[in-house]
């Protein structure tokens, strides 16, 4: 018995043997591949090189389809292929050292201990773009093929009652649109679908996160590596980590801590204090930075918003591409303090061109023109720069000033649930209404109580259908034979008792859908929102009539108001009446 079970033992070391010989021999042959992508970096052109001799998005990615332009990366990426000639260098000695000992001893990172040390700074040099996405995989420890379903079961949360293919609103936990934001990326149709998709559930599940903007550009970035249900673990996993970091009253392992990285603050008071006290900190750290800091409060400009600037755009309103990609790597690998960092070595190289300057517009206008990082001289020399500042406790005091302070006034955005299928609009159409109702109601679903679909043509069932929801807002929808369809928005719920009297509040509008989406609010010139009697509604009034009539007969006019300097809803400057072919009655109710 114990002379087979020694056999046994010795075929399993002489198997575990030859698993680890053939992963040697597939690191062996990675580097020579990085040796003839070398050799050939210098004949060809980065279009050449990027499709024909470095296709890492082929090789070795992720299952699906690609969430990036080919096309775009390599425009914006310049100098590709003496960059990634440089950068495969820096990883081919790290690779070669792979041996058995050093695989036995490896972490749960899939790299050992020894290279996992070296890799820190060989990112900090630049990584070939093939060696990012596995860079990644082995820095986050985490479960990536068993998450996929987790993450359909969220998007099938968060998108009940509507399609997720088309989504029209988004989160970008700012009072910044996605357009403001991502002025420079790479994605293609189906990765800005995807962003969307995951700042949604984001949304979702981290009500918490109030304002960082910067979490777009990150989000993109990671789109070009990993598909969409791995993008989202990465980043949530980046918020986790952040959430433990920060609470200062949780108690954490110190083993756990240290592995911990901090990427997110979670609102805006928190973004403006923390970049205070990085400032205040170099300032103590640095004289050179000192000095210039000194320079900027004399003229008055305001580093701090210039910092806010800087991280919501990932730097890519100051730094090219490439170097940004760096940028990215590293602040993954090693966290927020990179972005301290990197602002750090952005001021120490261009101080003294600031100083030759006299007013603080001077100053703006340079700074969204200078080029710091043309060649990969200039780049580097910023890196060493940038890593020159030790931070190392500033973690610490971090934690010790979350801020209490209010956020400016983020817009909200909400997806309306709806129970049922309009038959007049599309859930885009719900999207662009509730982009426009005010922000007390964004967080509301509509109802519907009324259609002639289904309740038929009745003027009188149209206001008994309102009079059971008295106190609750309103949306109202037509559709013109001609396929027009318009309607309005109302704090308050159409009623009979009024009389001839105007009732309503500034919280109405009227809005256009098809053929064109147009909204008209009110104008301040009267307060002639809503009119109701036994046989007609009527919204707004002016010289020429009011903005929309509905009278007994379910029959329609629109003219151009005062009260909402409309156009006529159904598109006739020429003739006023309409014909209404359906009406839907909706409530708002949270």
């Amino acid at each position: 018995m114990g002379l087979c079970l020694g056999k046994l033992a010795k075929a399993n070391k002489s198997s575990e043997y030859e698993k680890k010989q053939q992963e040697i021999q597939k690191q062996l042959q990675l580097s020579k591949d990085f040796s003839l992508v070398i050799g050939k970096g210098s004949q060809f052109s980065d279009q050449d090189y990027f499709y024909n001799y470095d296709n890492w998005y082929e090789k070795d990615h992720y299952k699906g389809e690609l969430l990036f332009s080919k096309n775009l990366f390599i425009k914006l990426y310049q100098n590709y292929a003496q960059l990634q000639q440089t950068y495969s260098k820096n990883f081919i000695d790290i690779i070669l050292e792979s041996n058995p000992q050093a695989i036995s001893s490896s972490n749960e990172r899939g790299f050992s201990n020894n290279i996992m040390f070296k890799l820190r700074y060989l990112v900090r040099r630049g990584s070939n773009v093939g060696l990012i996405r596995r860079l990644i995989k082995n820095k986050f420890r985490l479960e990536w093929n068993s998450f996929e379903q987790k993450y359909e079961i969220m998007k099938t949360v968060v998108f009940e009652h509507s399609s997720s293919s088309d989504v029209r609103l988004v989160p970008t936990f700012s009072q910044h649109s996605v357009q403001q934001l991502l002025q420079v990326h790479c994605l293609n149709k189906a990765g800005e679908s995807s962003l969307k998709r995951i700042l949604w559930v984001i949304r979702e599940n981290y009500p918490k996160l109030d304002y960082n903007p910067m979490i777009i550009q990150v989000c993109a970035i990671c789109l070009i590596f990993f598909n969409e249900y791995e993008t989202y673990l990465l980043l949530k996993t980046m918020i986790d980590d952040s959430f433990q970091k920060l609470d200062e009253k949780k108690q954490i392992n110190q083993e756990v801590m240290k592995d911990l990285r901090w990427y997110f603050t979670t609102s805006y008071g928190d973004y403006k204090k923390n970049a205070k006290l990085f400032f205040d900190v170099a300032c103590q750290r640095s004289s050179g930075f000192k000095e210039i800091i000194e320079f900027l409060d004399s003229k008055n400009f305001d580093y701090i918003q210039q910092f806010i600037d800087w991280t919501t755009h990932f730097f890519l309103n100051i730094l090219r591409f490439s170097t940004v990609l760096r940028i990215w790597t590293i602040y993954l690998n090693e966290g927020i303090r990179t972005l301290y960092k990197i602002t750090f070595g952005i001021w120490m190289t261009v101080k003294d061109q600031v100083k030759q300057m006299q007013t603080s517009d001077e100053i703006k206008e340079f700074l969204k023109t200078c080029k710091i990082d043309k060649t990969i001289e200039e780049t580097d020399q910023l890196f060493v720069t940038a890593y020159y500042l030790k931070i190392k406790k500033i973690n610490k005091f971090f934690r010790e000033i979350l801020s209490s302070q209010n956020s400016p006034q983020m817009k909200i955005i909400y997806r309306p649930r709806t129970k049922e299928k309009s038959q007049i609009i599309t859930y885009q159409h719900f999207e662009a209404i509730w982009d426009w109702i005010p922000s007390q109601f964004k967080i509301s679903n509509p109802t519907l109580i009324y259609s002639t679909f289904k309740d038929g043509y009745s003027f009188n069932t149209l206001y008994l259908k309102g009079a059971q929801h008295i106190n609750s807002p309103m949306l109202l929808l037509l559709k013109t034979p001609d396929q027009q369809k318009f309607g309005v928005f109302s704090e308050t719920m159409i009623r009979i008792g009024h009389g001839d009297n105007f009732y309503g509040t500034e919280d109405i509008f009227l809005f256009c859908l098809e053929p064109k989406e147009v909204v008209f609010m009110p104008t301040g010139t009267n307060q002639h929102y809503i009119q109701s009697t036994r046989q007609k509604i009527t919204f707004g009034s002016g010289s020429d009539g009011p903005g929309l009539t509905i009278n007994e007969n379910l029959n329609g006019q629109s003219s151009v108001s005062d009260t909402f300097d409309n156009l006529p809803l159904h598109g006739n400057f020429k003739d006023k009446n309409f014909k209404i072919m359906s009406i839907e009655l909706y409530y708002l109710s949270s």
